[in-house]
């Protein structure tokens, strides 16, 4: 017999303002309908099971292209999205960060450190959790070190937030997201990526294993084929040929 766990969250709405308050309940919402089979995957290392964010980006960090912000996503009106593609946002524009970052690109890295910022408050990410590294960035916007260093905390501070509290939909959506952007970049500097084949791999697999968990979600579901249709594009050198543009 199978096991479900439905998705809960840590009933946590006195800690926050009433603008953070709607937010998880709107989150709540979009997610009344999503279980995890735990007869797949235990709860408690269904996080560990996915992939890390340097392992998610090792894919564009550069080799021998030349960086361009052509190559960055456009804005989005995020009053247009719900929860799950606000977190597939995040997920996205982390990659996009990763990109700057790498490629030493400090007002890149500032301006998409402000859209994550603003993407953190709609999923319900307390201001606090932020403030202090989007503070030490404009203290040190004249020392890329610094400016870098705080660029690679920004996933890790959203993800941590979102496991400690329960929220693994969020958490898989985002990785997706850095996952299929880290991919799009790659595509447009595709004389690089053949060599990272078995990174790749390892990536896929556990990402995956994760999705596949998730029951009753049409977005997951939807994540999921994408990720597959992605994924053996890129097995044979034809990420070209994925439509990136209507995910977005």
């Amino acid at each position: 017999m199978k096991n479900y766990c439905i998705i809960t969250f840590l009933s946590i709405l006195s800690l926050y303002s009433c603008k953070e308050g709607r937010n998880i309940k709107t989150i709540k919402e979009d997610f009344s309908n999503t279980v995890v089979d735990t007869s797949q995957i235990n709860l408690d290392s269904l996080i560990n099971e996915l992939p890390d964010y340097e392992s998610l980006v090792l894919q564009i960090i550069p080799t021998d292209f030349t960086y361009s912000k052509t190559h960055l996503l456009q804005d989005f009106n995020t009053a247009e999205l719900n929860s799950k593609e606000l977190a597939l946002l995040f997920g996205m524009y982390s990659a996009d960060l990763a990109y700057a970052r790498y490629n030493e690109r400090v007002q890149d890295c500032r301006n998409i450190m402000g859209k994550l910022n603003t993407l953190a408050g709609l999923l319900a990410i307390p201001p606090e959790m932020l403030n202090t590294t989007i503070s030490s960035l404009e203290t040190n916007i004249d020392k890329p070190e610094i400016v870098f260093q705080l660029a690679d905390s920004i996933f890790y501070i959203a993800s941590d937030f979102l496991d400690s509290n329960e929220m693994y939909g969020l958490s898989v959506i985002m990785t997706s997201g850095a996952y299929i952007e880290s991919m799009r970049i790659c595509s447009l500097i595709s004389s690089t990526y053949s060599s990272k084949n078995d990174i790749s791999i390892s990536i896929y697999n556990s990402l995956t294993s994760v999705l596949n968990a998730f029951k009753g979600d049409d977005y997951i579901v939807y994540l999921k084929t994408e990720i597959d249709t992605l994924y053996h594009e890129y097995l044979n050198h034809n990420l070209e040929n994925f439509d990136f543009e209507y995910i977005n």
